[in-house]
């Protein structure tokens, strides 16, 4: 069994359709994967919130075998390609999925379905650790595998519980997909401390059938990315959640502070607490945390370094307050893995270090405020500009916006909006800025965002160079 991967199974269970599923059948499930397999094999797992991919996930870290995790949502793009880049031997799912797909199933299993590659390779070394290989799209908007082994899971896992302090009473349900180091750390963190972690089969918060589920099962956590809490408000779901509910989490990018605030004041309404939490794939999830309902004055900080996690000390930029973000800790993964033989000779790029290309402060109560990304600052006639920094200024004014820039001008994009108050925002950066008001171009264009919800500022910069062609 793998650094502790069983720990983290034993004591929960899921629920779908009233029907409990426990370490049991996990079990059950990861000694049929040792009887159909020969060997340790490379797994492509298609992920679609359903019982079926769930247990599939679980099933196959018991069994140790290395797993690549994709969304069923962008699953027909990939598949060819990882197969051949990784070599797979197996392609595993839902029935709904591989019907969708056209996939065949050609080995039985009680839980899931298998598909077995016409050319199943069999070359792994078989002292190799198994890893599970989650893709993460940055702000290039370029999709990376990021390789996580069973103890980076385990470490990062009991970190978080510390801070949530959930337990056999906690409830959490699958709104996000577990292809998502988010949504995978919500089922282990659940089922770690006993809990129980619902599948919907109207898994999307816009679907009927998921609050009947939150309202049936009496959920006591709910976890969600900006674009999750913007849909709440907008559709006015807030008051959908049962009153069960004692957390609300946020993390997968910066939430605009009146979102933030507007959430602050509804927990102190209700009574639950809502932690703003900030981490990185290549951190296996979590890397700080902030209790914002204990703790409003803090809002715009993602707070404290989880435990277990210590924040490196290093050079600043101009700015002495400032600093690149680095963090240590057994929660590093292993680094990027690109195609086969990167499994297959294994090698730790990171060695429990991560450079996360942020750039922040930290106060005097230790709560970091992150001022941008390394990758996100333009030089504009010479003047440095954090983009991160100058949105979360704007977005007292829009909860809809994005900027970026080519180093020649600085573009404001504001979906929907109309020239009197692009003409203010432009006014507004001039005055607050060293950006002369003939560098500013405000576009009324809409936003694209990756599979995870967060801005593609990549898309978005070759969208706009597009339009003023």
């Amino acid at each position: 069994m793998g650094f502790g991967i069983d720990q983290l199974y034993r004591r929960g269970e899921i629920i779908y359709k009233n029907r409990k599923f426990n370490f049991e059948d996990f079990d059950i499930g990861s000694n049929e994967i040792l009887e159909a397999f020969s060997q340790r094999s490379i797994c492509l797992v298609i992920d679609d919130k359903s019982i079926e991919s769930t247990i599939a996930i679980i099933s196959l870290l018991l069994s140790e075998n290395h797993i690549i995790l994709i969304d069923s949502l962008i699953a027909s793009k990939q598949i060819a390609d990882l197969i051949k880049k990784f070599k797979c031997d197996f392609i595993i799912g839902s029935d709904k999925t591989f019907n969708k797909l056209k996939i065949n199933k050609n080995i039985h299993h009680s839980y899931f379905a298998i598909h077995k590659c016409r050319n199943s390779f069999k070359k792994i070394v078989s002292d190799n650790i198994p890893l599970l290989l989650l893709g993460t799209s940055g702000s290039s908007g370029v999709s990376k595998f990021v390789g996580i082994t069973h103890e980076n899971l385990f470490e990062n896992c009991k970190s978080i519980c510390k801070y949530l302090k959930n337990d056999q009473k906690t409830v959490s349900i699958n709104n996000l997909p577990c292809s998502y180091s988010y949504g995978l750390s919500v089922l282990n963190t659940t089922l770690y401390k006993g809990g129980k972690y619902i599948i919907s089969e109207d898994n999307s918060i816009l679907r009927r059938g998921f609050w009947d589920d939150a309202q049936k099962y009496e959920i006591t956590d709910f976890s969600g990315v900006p674009t999750t809490y913007k849909s709440l408000l907008k559709f006015d779901c807030m008051n959908f959640f049962p009153k069960s509910l004692k957390r609300l989490t946020q993390a997968g990018g910066r939430l605009e502070y009146q979102i933030q605030q507007e959430l602050l004041e509804y927990s102190l309404k209700m009574n639950f607490e809502f932690f703003i939490m900030y981490g990185q794939t290549e951190a296996t999830a979590r890397l700080t945390f902030l209790n914002l309902t204990r703790e409003p004055h803090k809002i715009g900080s993602v707070g404290r370094v989880i435990p277990g996690v210590k924040l490196v000390e290093n050079k600043g930029l101009e700015d002495k307050e400032s600093r690149n973000l680095t963090f240590k800790g057994k929660n590093i993964s292993l680094g990027y893995f690109s195609n086969f033989d990167d499994i297959n000779q294994t090698k730790d790029s990171f060695g429990g270090i991560l450079k996360t290309g942020d750039i922040g402060y930290i106060d005097n109560d230790g709560c970091i405020t992150i001022t941008g990304r390394e990758s996100r600052f333009a030089k504009i006639d010479g003047h440095r500009i954090a983009l991160d920094d100058l949105e979360r200024k704007l977005s007292k004014e829009s909860d809809n916006l994005a900027i970026v820039s080519n180093d020649q001008f600085l573009f404001v994009v504001l979906p929907n909006s109309v020239i009197p108050f692009q003409k203010r925002i432009s006014k507004f950066i001039s005055q607050n800025s060293t950006i002369h008001i003939s560098k500013i171009k405000v576009l009324d264009l809409e936003i694209p965002l990756t599979n995870n919800g967060k801005i593609s500022y990549s898309k978005l910069l070759n969208d706009i160079e597009k339009t003023i062609k």
